[in-house]
C-alpha cells in the first residue's frame, strides 16, 4: 500500500482492506481466489435466524482480524510519516449488518428483518456500533485524520430515506460522532438514488458518490445543495476508467473538475479503481489531472 501511495504521491492516502474484515470476526468465513480483483467468496455467514442477532458480543479489538488491522494501520502509518492525510475505512452498521446476514450470497434477510423483528435487529445494530465506535477510538489513537465512511443501503434501491434514518442514522452517527474533532472523514455514499440530502446533514467533512449511475446528482448539483458547506468528491467510475481510451478519460475528467471549478473537490474514482484492470496511463491521468485541467 505504501508503494502504490508513494509510487502516483497521492494527496491523501485511503485504506480499504478487504471488506469482510468487519465480519471474519463474528463467524463470517470467505475465501479468496488469488486472482487480482476477484471478490472474496463468502462459504458462511453470521446471521442465519432472528435469534443469531442476540448472540452477538462486543469484538476485542486486540485480537483476531481486527486486531490485525489496527496492526497495519499503525505500521502504515508510521510508514507514512504524516506526508499526507490518512483515513480509514468503516463500513455503516446497517451495511454490516447487511453482510452479516449474507447479503453477498443473493439474500435479502436483512430487508425481512427490518419488517419483522426491528427490536432483534436493533440489538444486533447496538453491539455493531459499539464494536466500531471502539474500533474508531483506537484509530484516533494510533494517528489517523478521519475515517471513509461508507454505506450501500442509503438509496432507494434498498428503502426509503426517511426509514433508513429510522434504523441507522443514529448509529451511524455514533461512529461518525467519535472522530467529529478530527479534520477528515469522508462519507461514501455507494450505489444509485442516493439519499444525498438526508446524509449529508451527518458530521463530516465531506461527500463522496459517483455521478453517473443515472439518478444520483451531478457534481454541480451536489455544490448547489451543499453550497460551501462541505466539500464533495467523485470521479470517473472504475469500470469507465478501466473500458475508456486515455483521451475519453480525460475528456470525462475534465468535464468533472469543471463541474465544480475544481472548488471543493477532491478528484478520485467514483467509488474504486480496478487496478488489475486498468493501465497505469490512466491512473497517472487521474493524478495529475488537478494541476492540469485548466489546460485541456
Amino acid at each position: 500500500m505504501l508503494d502504490f501511495q508513494n509510487f502516483y504521491d497521492w494527496d491523501y492516502m485511503k485504506v480499504h482492506p478487504r471488506y469482510s474484515y468487519h465480519l471474519e470476526d463474528w463467524g463470517s468465513a470467505y475465501s479468496q481466489s488469488g486472482k487480482a480483483g476477484d471478490w472474496p467468496e463468502c462459504v458462511d455467514y453470521t446471521v442465519k435466524n432472528i435469534g443469531d442477532w442476540e448472540k452477538l458480543n462486543v469484538l476485542k479489538l486486540r485480537e483476531g482480524v481486527l486486531g490485525q488491522i489496527l496492526k497495519a494501520v499503525f505500521e502504515i502509518i508510521k510508514g507514512l510519516g504524516n506526508k499526507v492525510p490518512f483515513i480509514m475505512t468503516i463500513f455503516s452498521p446497517l451495511m454490516i449488518a447487511n453482510h452479516l446476514c449474507g447479503f453477498i450470497q443473493g439474500t435479502h434477510d436483512l430487508e425481512r428483518y427490518m419488517r419483522e423483528a426491528p427490536d432483534k435487529l436493533d440489538k444486533g445494530m447496538e453491539i455493531i456500533t459499539e464494536t466500531f465506535v471502539l474500533f474508531a477510538e483506537e484509530l484516533k489513537k494510533i494517528g489517523v485524520d478521519g475515517l471513509f465512511f461508507a454505506t450501500k443501503e442509503t438509496s432507494d434501491d434498498f428503502t426509503s430515506a426517511e426509514e433508513y434514518q429510522k434504523v441507522a442514522g443514529k448509529y451511524d452517527r455514533r461512529i461518525l460522532e467519535t472522530v467529529e474533532d478530527l479534520p477528515f472523514t469522508m462519507l461514501h455514499l455507494c450505489g444509485d438514488k442516493i439519499h444525498f440530502e438526508s446524509m449529508t446533514k451527518y458530521p463530516i467533512t465531506m461527500v463522496h458518490w459517483d455521478s453517473s449511475t443515472g439518478n444520483n446528482p451531478s457534481y454541480a448539483e451536489g455544490r448547489r445543495i451543499l453550497g460551501d458547506h462541505l466539500a464533495i468528491g467523485g470521479g470517473p467510475n472504475r469500470h469507465f476508467m478501466a473500458a475508456a481510451e486515455p483521451e475519453v478519460l480525460k475528456k470525462k475528467i475534465k468535464k468533472v473538475m469543471l463541474e465544480t471549478e475544481g472548488k471543493h473537490f477532491l478528484l478520485g474514482p467514483a467509488c474504486s479503481v480496478l487496478i488489475a484492470e486498468t493501465a497505469e496511463e490512466k491512473v497517472w491521468l487521474l493524478r495529475n489531472a488537478p494541476e492540469q485541467y485548466m489546460e485541456y
